[in-house]
């Protein structure tokens, strides 16, 4: 599939979603203004561990503004929102979100995807820009392209950002399709000291389309760059590649996550990865696997091999993971669950340490929550962001509080799965291209959005549907 009508696609699966005038409740708080629409909340920690938050919002009248804010630690709030300048043409979608992340001497830095007109084309090019701050975010430099010193073809975008054990950051994105091959390369560049980045070097040919990249340190100077491989067959399994001298040379690709999972289409759900001197531990969605039903999955990474996989739910989407300081694990996702003739979507905050796999909800019932973001908040705190409703809260939320045992096989739902031969619980009751009703809305052949599954009475319709796209 092109990436026009890839775009199309998944703009035209958006509509699908159900819409909720539910709000979480007084107790959690509101981060963005409840005047615009927000998304992207993206969390990280500075120079110091404290964590910063960032969002984007839309005013009514089509304005794009990127906001973020430093984690009060004496009031248990996030402060005053600052404002970073964007350019109007940055691109607003959560997959590729705006981030913020700090060099070790404190710099700022802001990254964000661009869309760069081409004269012909309807679609233009992909960019991502970057603008810095050396006084706290008070004041930014001009936006400039992360390759503004080289030769710049095609799209890039689907970024991750990690502070490198060097003190300085690394960027990993997807480049541009060239050669004729599926997939998309994956590119890594680095900051200098003087504020710009190096050259990017490929270190993936074929990656799937539009699956963000994630990306961990373990404190040595290794770097490991986790993304959704596109290997033959169209098979969709998560691949990792390590630098052992802070990002200047890497090691061969290894798919490690062994689900075989065969999707024609980027599924629009990247995975997570975080890590320490003892371990690298990746989380990510599949929607089937090669041992289990799909949904999302954990695993302890040794090279191209997992000492440990886990389906933590078969219903959950779009995690997220942070490292506590004592090297405990918090993993923060979206689960989908029906009560009566409704899907909602709570969000889920994992524990895992030496004692187990645990877990607390962090939304009231009847949420439509999507994208979760955790970050460390110092030795015995944790803050999650999502957003919900076209809205972006957080809580703070104690890792001990977070001790409800997840049992053996993830959580007792639905369990959705895309295994040949069995049907899937979905959120349509007729096809879409056909206009059969699905009976008690199951289907045989799905394609997915935001935590809904879209149902077909066959593979011949959903292929049709797709192909007029």
């Amino acid at each position: 599939m092109n990436m026009k009508k890839l775009f199309l696609y998944n703009l035209i699966l958006g509509l699908f979603v159900s819409c909720s005038t539910h709000q979480p409740s007084d107790e959690i708080p509101l981060l963005s203004n409840a005047g615009n629409d927000a998304s992207c909340v993206f969390l990280t920690n500075d120079d110091s561990g404290n964590p910063v938050v960032s969002w984007a919002e839309t005013d009514s009248a089509g304005g794009k503004y990127f906001y973020f804010s430093f984690w009060n630690g004496a009031e248990g709030r996030f402060d005053e929102k600052m404002n970073i300048p964007i350019p109007q043409n940055t691109s607003i979608h959560d997959e590729g979100m705006p981030k913020i992340a700090f060099k070790a001497d404190g710099t700022m830095i802001a990254t964000f995807e661009t869309s760069v007109p081409v004269p012909g084309s309807k679609w233009g090019k992909g960019d991502i820009e970057y603008s810095t701050s050396a006084d706290r975010g008070k004041t930014w430099t001009k936006p400039a392209s992360v390759q503004a010193a080289y030769p710049y073809e095609g799209s890039i975008n689907y970024s991750g950002i990690v502070r490198l054990d060097d003190g300085e950051l690394g960027m990993a994105w997807l480049g541009t399709n060239t050669g004729g091959v599926a997939g998309r390369p994956v590119l890594f560049a680095k900051t200098t000291s003087e504020g710009a980045f190096t050259r990017a070097i490929l270190v993936d040919s074929a990656a799937c389309e539009c699956c963000r990249i994630s990306l961990s340190t373990d404190h040595k100077g290794g770097v490991n760059v986790v993304f959704r491989d596109l290997l033959p067959g169209s098979v969709r399994d998560i691949s990792i590649v390590r630098s052992e001298d802070n990002g200047l040379t890497f090691s061969r690709t290894a798919s490690f996550s062994k689900d075989h999972w065969v999707v024609e289409g980027c599924p629009d759900n990247g995975p997570a990865v975080t890590g320490n001197a003892n371990g690298t531990y990746a989380a990510w969605y599949a929607g089937s696997s090669a041992n289990k039903s799909g949904g999302l999955f954990y695993a302890v990474v040794d090279g191209n091999n997992n000492t440990t996989k886990r389906l933590l739910t078969p219903d959950g989407k779009f995690i997220q993971l942070c490292l506590m300081p004592d090297g405990t694990r918090i993993a923060g996702y979206n689960e989908s669950y029906r009560e009566n003739d409704s899907i909602y979507n709570r969000i889920v905050i994992g524990k895992i340490d030496n004692n187990g796999y645990f877990y607390k909800v962090a939304t009231p019932p009847g949420s439509r929550g999507f994208y979760p973001v955790v970050a460390s908040a110092g030795k015995e705190q944790v803050i999650i962001a999502w957003k919900d409703n076209k809205r972006v809260f957080y809580r703070a939320v104690a890792v001990a509080e977070i001790n409800t045992e997840l049992p053996e096989d993830g959580f007792e739902f639905s369990k959705w799965s895309n295994d040949a031969g069995r049907k899937v619980e979905v959120s349509n009751d007729t096809d879409p291209a056909c206009g059969m009703k699905l009976i008690g809305q199951m289907a045989r052949d799905t394609v997915m959005k935001e935590g809904n599954i879209i149902g077909f009475c066959s593979p011949k319709c959903r292929k049709k549907y797709t192909e007029a796209l």
